[in-house]
C-alpha cells in the first residue's frame, strides 16, 4: 500500500511540474503577471483551509518499554 501512495505521489508531482509553467505562463499572458500569483495564492489559501477545517489528526499513544 505504501509504495502505490508513493508511486502515485511521483507521478502526480512529475504532472504538476510538466503541466504547471505551461499553466501559469497560459494565464500570465492571458490576463496579466500578477494573476497566476494570485490565483495560486487563492488555491494554496483554499486548500489551507479545507486541511484546518475537515482533516483530524489521529494521535497515539506510545508505549514504554
Amino acid at each position: 500500500r505504501e509504495g502505490m501512495i508513493f508511486g502515485l505521489d511521483s507521478s502526480v508531482a512529475g504532472l504538476a511540474n510538466a503541466i504547471g509553467p505551461m499553466a501559469g505562463a497560459s494565464i500570465a499572458a492571458g490576463l496579466g503577471l500578477q494573476a497566476p500569483f494570485i490565483l495560486s495564492t487563492a488555491v494554496l489559501s483554499s486548500g489551507t483551509l479545507v486541511v484546518i477545517l475537515w482533516v483530524r489528526e489521529k494521535t497515539r499513544e506510545l508505549g514504554h518499554a
